[in-house]
């Protein structure tokens, strides 16, 4: 009994012992295992600081790149837009108007007409056309260095005019035929002269970016002002009389523009220029058609003598595009371009006043207006110093 007591109690003493042993070693391993992962984490961090670090070093030479090589092609080929600056623009324009209805004879000849019927335009109709001719737009700004805001202001003038006859192959018959009234019996010739008067004047602050290397770009907006004038004379000769007609009309306004420039650097101080602006005048509109008829050696006889007095909305879109060239010469820069320019006024300008014609003044004369569009198109020449 003793014996079975003393081997029971040392079977306990040697599991215990067994046990103890166990226990130690895994808990060692525990702690090995769990201090191999802490490593590994810190091991993990350093590495994602160390290409945290890549990165924004990368992202910083990058960026520095970019602004050196903005700043490079700024500092050579265009005066800097962080930099305070005084600048005159002079550009040459060589333009030519368009208007439409503008039509004062047709050309082909003319049937008899049956008894008793009524007979319309037959042949061509000849249109007055305008000549290229030159003008000036002159400008003046300020570029504000803090926030790359700028003021400035700019003068268009333009004269166009146009010179367009017709003459009669036959008498009989008659190869001449008037788009108005000319009670000159067979028409044997007829001839139109048309000048234009153009100024308009703008006043912009603008707000400069670069947006990215090689592309800088302009937002503008301001007043503007117009005044627009043109007078059209067609001439229609017979054997016995003259028959005259004068229309003029007139357009003097006050708005708003809104626009855009942008200059693409391409290289060598060689770029794209391009110039969109919209603008929304609100004036007063005139318009005076007269015509006469001129008997040899007998007195005038006034067909119609009608006049327009009306305030108007005209809408206008200017756009230019062309090849630029810039060179910056330390302290003063110098800027060139070469394009073609579009200016369409919205609105129909070109009247004509007419009416029926009748024996009795006492009669209605059923007024008629027929319109036509108006724009300038051309080539402008443009110059700019900054100092």
């Amino acid at each position: 009994m003793l014996v079975k007591s003393l081997f029971s109690s040392f079977f306990l003493m040697a599991t215990s012992v067994a046990c103890a042993q166990y226990y130690k070693a895994t808990d060692r391993s525990i702690a090995v295992m769990g201090s191999s992962y802490e490593n590994k984490l810190a091991d993990d961090e350093n590495v994602w600081e160390e290409e945290n670090l890549f990165l924004a070093d990368a992202h910083a030479e990058a960026s520095s790149n970019t602004t050196a090589f903005s700043e490079e092609f700024l500092d050579r080929y265009r005066f800097p837009i962080d930099k305070s600056s005084f600048y005159v623009n002079a550009d040459f324009l060589y333009w030519k108007a368009y208007c439409e209805n503008l039509d004062y004879v047709t050309k082909g000849a003319q049937p008899d007409i049956p008894s008793g019927r009524n007979q319309g335009p037959i042949g061509n109709y000849l249109r007055g056309n305008y000549d290229w001719e030159p003008g000036f737009r002159v400008g003046i700004g300020y570029c504000f260095k803090p926030d790359f805001w700028e003021i400035k202001g700019n003068y268009t003038f333009f004269f166009d005019e146009g010179n367009d006859s017709a003459k009669a192959k036959t008498i009989d018959p008659p190869s001449l035929n008037g788009a108005y009234p000319q009670h000159t019996g067979t028409l044997i010739k007829a001839k139109s002269h048309l000048d234009l008067h153009y100024h308009v004047g703008d006043l912009y602050l603008a707000s400069r970016f670069l947006v990215r290397s090689r592309l800088l770009l302009s937002f503008q907006f301001g007043p503007t002002g117009a005044f627009l004038e043109q007078k059209w004379k067609i001439v229609y000769t017979g054997p016995l009389q003259q028959s005259k007609m004068k229309v003029k009309w007139r357009f003097e306004g006050l708005g708003f523009r809104l626009g855009m420039l942008g200059d693409w650097l391409i290289g060598k101080g060689f770029g794209i220029f391009s110039q969109a602006t919209l603008a929304g005048f609100f004036g007063v509109y005139h318009n005076h058609t007269v015509q006469n008829d001129f008997p040899f050696n007998q007195p005038t006889n006034l067909l119609v003598d009608a006049k327009i007095h009306e305030h108007r909305l005209v809408p206008h879109f200017q756009f230019l595009m062309g090849p630029s060239w810039g060179k910056n010469f330390h302290s003063w820069s110098l800027f060139l371009s070469a394009g073609y320019e579009l200016n369409l006024w919205m609105s129909d300008l070109q009247e004509v006043l007419q009416g029926s014609l009748q024996p009795d003044n006492k009669a209605g004369k059923d007024l008629r207006r027929t319109y036509g569009t108006f724009g300038i198109r051309g080539y402008t020449f443009k110059a700019q110093v900054n100092f």
